[in-house]
């Protein structure tokens, strides 16, 4: 006859390996809940990376292409992207090409390996120009896939945006000549036709024509020269120097 005590014995390893399954297996639905969190998350995140791409992609949507003849040489300044922030990138093949690029920069201060190092960015996420033929700068829109042109919408047409070579110059000749954050701002913030149109006389930035506006959080006017997508104010320059143009 079995003794109980004996058959208690025998049945604790196996209630014992019973709990350890209980265990593991609520282990494993609290994984699989935290799983199916994270898969939420992501589809999260994924149908936000798509409202994104859809608002970049009617900013840089494929323009309908421009009534320049085949063979016209005129070399223009083209307004395009260069996505994730390859700007420098595409500026650094383009140098290679006989066409010409101009990227606005600034400097930040970061720390390497312990140091503080000068490292310069793009002022403007993504953002490059490029002086070109048309079929110059097609033939290099072809070779860097990331590249497009920057529209703007005319009749329910994306029309490409060309920058004028003196508006062009101008820009350069500011943003040259500085390297901080703070001289640019963002065009769309900026109300110039409160401000007169001048040229300034003498200096770094003789010649150079902008509006003279008062910027928010700033004691004095700048002179503002402003293109798509970007403005940049000249930080210091005599007011004695700026001649009022006359519309």
């Amino acid at each position: 006859m079995q003794n109980p005590e004996e058959g208690a014995r025998r049945d604790e390893p196996l209630e014992s390996l019973l709990r350890t399954c209980e265990r593991l297996l609520s282990k494993d639905e609290r994984l699989l809940s935290k799983e199916e969190r994270l898969l939420s998350k992501q589809k999260g995140l994924l149908s936000e990376n798509e409202s994104l791409l859809m608002e970049n992609a009617q900013t840089i949507a494929p323009a309908a292409p421009t009534r320049f003849k085949k063979d016209d040489t005129t070399l223009r300044w083209w307004a395009m992207s260069a996505t994730f922030n390859r700007s420098m990138q595409a500026q650094a093949f383009i140098a290679t090409t006989d066409a010409e690029a101009f990227v606005p920069t600034v400097l930040d201060v970061r720390v390497v390996r312990g140091k503080k190092v000068r490292v310069r960015r793009p002022a403007v996420s993504n953002l490059i120009f490029v002086r070109a033929t048309e079929a110059a700068v097609q033939r290099i829109k072809d070779r860097l896939t990331y590249l497009h042109f920057l529209c703007n919408t005319e009749g329910g047409r994306n029309v490409r945006i060309i920058v004028p070579d003196k508006q062009m110059a101008d820009f350069i000749a500011v943003a040259g000549e500085t390297s901080s954050p703070e001289a640019y701002f963002d065009p769309s913030a900026l109300n110039l036709q409160s401000g007169d149109r001048v040229r300034i006389h003498g200096g770094a930035f003789d010649g150079v024509e902008g509006h003279f506006v008062k910027m928010q959080g700033r004691r004095r006017k700048m002179v503002v020269v402003s293109l798509p997508f970007a403005a940049v104010a000249t930080l210091s320059f005599v007011p004695e120097m700026l001649e009022k143009i006359q519309d």
